[in-house]
């Protein structure tokens, strides 16, 4: 006598559940990259309220974005906001320039 195959629908149907998630998950992470990224080339124009404009809108996208996935919002961050936040270094430079001891003469 053969034996029937069980299959376990509700781990099947939550395991579809969970590919699901992770698809949407993913496709929200990558908008919110590109949003980033499109931020970053908006912030290098002109100023002009065109550009006012334009990073609002990102802005507002963003928020919207973090709001629906609060899961999404990444620990690590792109180079431009990174060096941002970090502490800028002031070099002091001397008012009269100091001769070189090795330079003894400029050729011409």
């Amino acid at each position: 006598m053969a034996t029937a195959a069980v299959i376990d629908f509700g781990s099947f149907s939550s395991h579809l559940g969970a590919e699901r998630l992770q698809s949407r998950l993913a496709v929200v992470g990558q908008w919110m990259r590109v949003e980033h990224y499109r931020l970053h080339c908006a912030e290098g124009w002109p100023d002009s309220p065109y550009k006012n404009a334009v990073l609002a809108a990102i802005r507002s996208t963003m928020e919207n974005l973090k709001t629906a996935s609060p899961a999404l919002i990444e620990s690590q961050q792109c180079m431009v906001c990174a060096s941002r936040k970090a502490k800028s270094v002031v070099l002091m430079v001397p008012s009269v320039p100091q001769a070189s001891p090795s330079i003894q003469r400029l050729a011409a």
